[in-house]
């Protein structure tokens, strides 16, 4: 049985008592019927309670911290809005359970959008994903919530820079868009609202005069990373052409390497030349490798079957 009324906030929830056994229940004094649930191991569960058809029901919403206080809110309101529109409780647990995770939706997005319309960036999606949004990937699509994407986006402009937050806010940006679109979720774009951070376009260039120290800082590389460096510098083309880049399409007799149209960001086919250091660097790697391997970079197969980003 709840307690009387209290503004739920972090600083509330996480100073309520933990009971000697069993479960004890406090209710939101904004929020008619919201609950929050602690039990005796410590853990701390958001609910819903309410009378459907004449009888009490308690369903489970989620657990704190997962779900923020404005989250669980929102939910509860949702909740009781599917049950007044006349939904039963199996049924409003059958949503909650098999609402997907946002995991989930990139995986439907590459495999029925990104992947049919020949989007060539999907490798570098996955690898946005696993880098920078592994800690939110695992929670309910329903559970995330604007102020998640703010927080993520904050702490990476100040990490790894505006760019890179610029490119997380458009990727869940449109992961939400397409699955609103496909009837996948029914839920607002936490993304929508997040603003992006300025940026100035690059117009800067290695200079003749830097080469050495560029070439003394690649050789402090791993093998793997002076490979994949050494061989744009040699080669000139473009990051996701060599992350791709397979054997059947190098002749290193001939030196030249034919990059297909799906490949080729003008949709043409082309044959970049290979000079002698890029052929010489491609044959060790090929003594060094499967004869089965099908890419000349294989070091993050769980994103993409083949090179993904230089660590």
């Amino acid at each position: 049985m709840a307690t009387e009324a209290i503004n739920f906030t972090q600083e509330c929830i996480e100073r309520l008592p933990i009971p000697p056994h069993g479960w004890v229940y406090y209710a939101d004094s904004k929020t008619p019927g919201l609950r929050i649930g602690v039990g005796a191991s410590g853990s701390r569960t958001f609910y819903l309670c309410k009378k459907i058809q004449g009888r009490a029901e308690r369903i489970r919403i989620g657990p704190y911290p997962d779900l923020s206080v404005s989250v669980a809110r929102t939910k509860a309101w949702q909740l009781k809005g599917a049950i007044g529109s006349g939904a039963n409780p199996a049924e409003v647990r059958r949503a909650l359970v098999g609402m997907p995770t946002l995991a989930n939706l990139l995986e439907l997005y590459i495999e029925k959008h990104a992947k049919p319309k020949g989007r060539k960036s999907w490798p570098e999606m996955e690898a946005q994903f696993h880098r920078y949004l592994s800690a939110i990937g695992k929670k309910k699509v329903s559970q995330i919530s604007k102020e998640d994407i703010e927080r993520l986006v904050t702490k990476l402009a100040l990490t790894s820079g505006k760019t890179t937050a610029n490119r997380v806010i458009e990727l869940v940006r449109a992961i939400f868009n397409w699955a609103r679109r496909k009837g996948v979720i029914d839920l607002a774009n936490p993304a929508i609202g997040v603003d992006r951070y300025p940026t100035t376009p690059r117009d800067r260039y290695l200079h003749r005069s830097e080469m050495p120290s560029f070439l003394e800082a690649v050789e402090k590389e791993d093998q793997v990373n002076r490979d994949f460096f050494l061989l744009l510098l040699l080669t000139g083309v473009r990051r996701g052409n060599l992350m791709s880049a397979r054997w059947a399409d190098l002749n290193l007799d001939d030196g030249l390497w034919r990059i297909s149209a799906e490949q080729s960001k003008n949709g043409r086919a082309q044959y970049v030349r290979l000079p002698p250091p890029a052929v010489e660097i491609l044959r060790s790697r090929k003594s060094a490798g499967n004869e089965q391997d099908v890419f000349v970079f294989l070091e993050f197969p769980r994103f993409s079957g083949h090179y993904a980003r230089p660590a």
